[in-house]
Parts: structure tokens; C-alpha cells; sequence
């Protein structure tokens, strides 16, 4: 008996670490860009993640928002425990149901993501400001898993 449950964590222990936070797979939804206070709809938002033992990686993104089309840019993460790392440096975090992440844009801008995960829906914030902490804009959405294509 002591064997078999010995077994059954080990496999719990090894499915669980495979998939930590549940954002791995393509994603497709809706949301809000919302600009100095004036939003305008976003559909479709489409957003890709692959996730390993050592990384976290995002394949692709795209959301159009009527005024708007915003890609994102393959990006890799390595993982150390739950900690996001860009270059060495801590930039996120990745925990079951929550992945938050701070990605630089360029100089001025800073990106910080949030996902909210549940099963096979989340609710994703993107939140752009400039380095002296003034808001640029702020991206919202509903995105669920795709099962099939």
C-alpha cells in the first residue's frame, strides 16, 4: 500500500509540474484597448503559450481592435521555481491560475501582464505605462482555450 501511494504522488507530483499555471495552448476571445480613457472593442484576441519544465514560452499573438492591430512577439521566459526570468533577472511569476509578467517595450514603455486562469477560460489585463508610472493604454479581455481549429 505504502508503494502504491508512493506512485500515485510521484505521477500527480510529475503531471502537476508539466503544466503549472494552466496557460499552456492557444487562446482566442474578446476584450476592451482602452486608450487615455476611450475604449473600442477587440475581437478576435488571439494569444498562443507553450510551456515546458525550464520555460514559459509565448508562439504568437495577435488582437484587433477596430482602430488598432496589436501582434505580439514570440517571447521566451526561463523558469525557476515560480519565478519568471528574462536575462537572469526576475520579471513575473507563475503560480496554478495566475501568471503575471513585466515585459519592457522599449525605453520608456513597460508592459505588465496579468492572466487569470480557470479551467479553460482566463481573463487576461495588459496594462502599457510609461517608466515614470503615467498610464499609456490598458488591454482587457476573455480569452478560452481552443480545443480544435
Amino acid at each position: 500500500m505504502k508503494s502504491f501511494i508512493c506512485f500515485a504522488t510521484l505521477v500527480f507530483v510529475s503531471f502537476a509540474q508539466a503544466d503549472l499555471s494552466g496557460v499552456a495552448g492557444d487562446w482566442r476571445g474578446w476584450g476592451q484597448w482602452t486608450f487615455q480613457g476611450s475604449g473600442t472593442d477587440c475581437f478576435p484576441m488571439d494569444i498562443s503559450f507553450k510551456e515546458t519544465d525550464g520555460q514559459l514560452s509565448r508562439v504568437k499573438g495577435f488582437f484587433e481592435c477596430s482602430v488598432v492591430a496589436l501582434h505580439s512577439d514570440p517571447l521566451v521566459w526561463e523558469k525557476s521555481g515560480d519565478k519568471l526570468l528574462m536575462d537572469g533577472k526576475e520579471v513575473g511569476t507563475l503560480k496554478p491560475g495566475l501568471v503575471e509578467m513585466s515585459e519592457p517595450y522599449d525605453d520608456e514603455v513597460t508592459v505588465k501582464t496579468t492572466m487569470n486562469i480557470e479551467g479553460n477560460h482566463m481573463d487576461y489585463m495588459e496594462i502599457w505605462t510609461f517608466n515614470d508610472g503615467r498610464p499609456l493604454y490598458e488591454i482587457t479581455g476573455r480569452l478560452f482555450r481552443r480545443t480544435g481549429k
